[in-house]
């Protein structure tokens, strides 16, 4: 079983969306934006979560790779996707069910970059 689901992510620091891609499978999530930054989630024998891929010292590295791009999802994000990656796995969701879903929280991301402070002031911090 598994899946590669192609998401759009609107980056503030470019004007633009870019395409990220998922790969899913039983024991692992793996994400890109193209290039040397990844991510990778690989679930463990007792059901954790290892995360590794870029800048992992510093946070996860999924975060990391959309905070290079000023995207600043809600801490809720990545346990949203780590829910839809369970439901599809469960068979709670088929594969189209399974990208519509994940395509819901990456526009419910895409809001707040879109509506991010733009004054002058806060222009640095985002």
């Amino acid at each position: 079983m598994s899946k590669t689901v192609y998401l759009n992510f609107y980056s503030p620091r470019w004007g633009h969306a870019d395409r990220y891609t998922f790969e899913f499978d039983e024991n692992e999530m793996y994400a890109s934006m193209g290039g040397p930054k990844e991510a990778r989630a690989t679930k463990n024998e007792n059901g954790t979560i290892d995360w590794t891929g870029h800048n992992q010292g510093t946070g996860n590295p999924l975060l990391n790779i959309l905070h290079d791009d000023s995207i600043y999802p809600p801490d809720i994000f990545i346990e949203g996707l780590m829910y839809a990656w369970d439901s599809w796995l469960n068979g709670d969701l088929s594969d189209a069910q399974f990208e519509s879903e994940l395509t819901i929280l990456a526009n419910w991301v895409n809001q707040g970059s879109k509506n991010k402070p733009d004054s002058d002031y806060w222009i640095t911090q985002f």
